[in-house]
């Protein structure tokens, strides 16, 4: 599903296309010293605030990466990539207005990325590795919506932490596509699945339920993964990075 794609080919993206990339954060050969040449003296010393190490080459490579992806479909050197942040913390390309131009997403969990990108339309996108949460129910009765409590409460255990996190990527990467994160409340917007995922309800100011796209994303096994696009008329694309940084 995911084209392999190298930071040498030349990128193009098509108004009508939505590109999905995923990205590995795990450090290898080169690829630290290469992503943090490639960063402005901000994003440096964003870096070494991390507490750990793995969290510093986590961020190093994540930052790094997307400056490259967009800097080919923007054909200028990739460090002269800047972003901004919306009120709410969604990021941009700086000088840009929301929404509009050359936009993206992005989301991390572990040594997984994933970066959404495409022009003109809001986009978010989500990604969690499964893990062991004892306080699923709390979370749940909190930010679901009733009919998702309802479907989440009647399932058997051993299913409930994977109808967890499905729901949930799907609901973060709504509120991001928005642009105001869990402030604009996770269950004001509502997943349904049959044999492909749709919001039966979103809040009014966001518009209707059918002008927004809803995928999941296969990412691999323990994996839940989403993205939300306004607008449903649009392709989407799956690449896979594939660089050796030398």
């Amino acid at each position: 599903m995911f084209i392999e794609t190298s930071f040498t080919e030349i990128l193009d993206l098509d108004p009508g296309i939505v590109a999905v990339w995923k990205v590995d954060l795990s450090p290898l050969g080169k690829s630290i010293e290469k992503c943090l040449s490639v960063l402005i003296d901000e994003e440096r010393q964003r870096a070494r605030r991390f507490r750990t190490e793995e969290l510093r080459h986590r961020f190093i490579l994540g930052r790094g990466q997307l400056k490259m992806v967009l800097a080919r479909y923007l054909s200028i050197p990739t460090r002269s990539v800047e972003f901004e942040l919306g009120e709410y913390g969604k990021p941009r390309l700086a000088g840009t207005p929301v929404d509009q131009g050359l936009v993206f997403n992005i989301s991390h969990s572990n040594d997984i990325a994933l970066f959404a990108v495409g022009y003109d339309r809001a986009i978010g996108v989500d990604v969690e590795v499964w893990r062991e949460t004892r306080d699923l129910e709390a979370l749940v009765d909190r930010w679901f919506a009733r009919e998702e409590k309802a479907h989440w409460h009647s399932l058997p255990k051993s299913e409930r932490q994977a109808c967890f996190f499905r729901i949930w990527t799907c609901k973060e990467s709504f509120v991001k596509a928005v642009g105001k994160g869990v402030s604009l409340g996770l269950d004001r917007c509502t997943v349904e699945f049959g044999d492909v995922g749709w919001y039966s309800r979103v809040p009014d100011e966001c518009g209707r339920p059918e002008q927004w796209r809803l995928e999941e994303i296969p990412v691999g096994t323990g994996i839940s993964a989403a993205v939300t696009i306004k607008g449903r008329c649009c392709e989407i694309s799956y690449r896979r990075v594939v660089d050796s940084f030398d």
